[in-house]
């Protein structure tokens, strides 16, 4: 068993955004992705822990401000995973 590739890709087009590094996302996106997506349920953080880590990074972020998002001298393309028309459409059944 392993991650959908659309949350991987989702994943590493953050990572490849420069206004991620050492933010607050960052941290969050770090955790959730080796914490919280784990296939092994006894690796995976408990709810207590997992609320801890995240008061944290939420402390962190009232703390410092800039740690939200990073300024970029030069305009982010956006990746097609976070266009994907498709991908957002809920499905729908009609009664």
């Amino acid at each position: 068993m392993k991650l959908d590739s659309s949350v991987l890709e989702a994943i590493q087009a953050l990572r490849e955004d420069p206004r991620f590094r050492g933010t607050a996302l960052e941290a969050l996106i770090n955790l959730v992705e080796e914490k919280v997506l784990v296939i092994e349920a006894e690796r995976r953080y408990k709810a207590d822990k997992l609320h801890d880590e995240l008061e944290k990074i939420v402390q962190d972020a009232e703390h410092n401000p800039s740690n939200l998002q990073k300024m970029c001298n030069r305009l982010t393309e956006i990746s097609k995973i976070f266009l994907s028309v498709e991908r957002a459409k809920p499905e729908v059944q009609q009664l």
